[in-house]
């Protein structure tokens, strides 16, 4: 049984500052990776994450010495938990590139196991609406 090498894929935690002086925080997958629900190419998965930079009295952004921003203690710890997803994300894609093609089938199987019967068996309903 052979097994092809993969490229690695690395993911890194991204800010993005948003206009109301918030930052959002998401995952960057390069190379893409294929998104599970719509089969397409992904670079991007938002983690629903949101942190406020600290300002000085006149408006500028706090930053370190190395120039990154200054978050309080609570936005601290949704960086902390925001790099364990990713560090989660990391870890499972490095499994997945030494699986054989029939086990990663599996693995999607199983994947798709975990989703809700009754929306899959509607979804199959509509779709075979035209047909006995």
């Amino acid at each position: 049984m052979s097994r092809r090498q993969t490229k690695a894929v690395k993911v890194t935690l991204r800010f993005r500052m948003l206009n109301t002086g918030k930052e959002t925080l998401y995952l960057d997958f390069y190379p893409p990776i294929e998104h599970l629900e719509t089969g397409k190419p992904t670079r991007r998965e938002y983690l629903g994450m949101q942190v406020q930079p600290l300002k000085k009295r006149n408006g500028e952004y706090q930053t370190n010495k190395d120039g990154s921003y200054k978050y309080s203690l609570n936005d601290e710890e949704t960086i902390n938990v925001a790099t364990i997803i990713r560090n989660n994300r990391q870890n499972k894609l490095d499994k997945s590139n030494i699986y054989s093609e029939a086990e990663k089938e599996i693995l999607k199987a199983k994947e798709r196991s975990k989703g809700d019967f009754i929306q899959y068996f509607a979804n199959l309903a509509n779709e075979r609406e035209t047909s006995n």
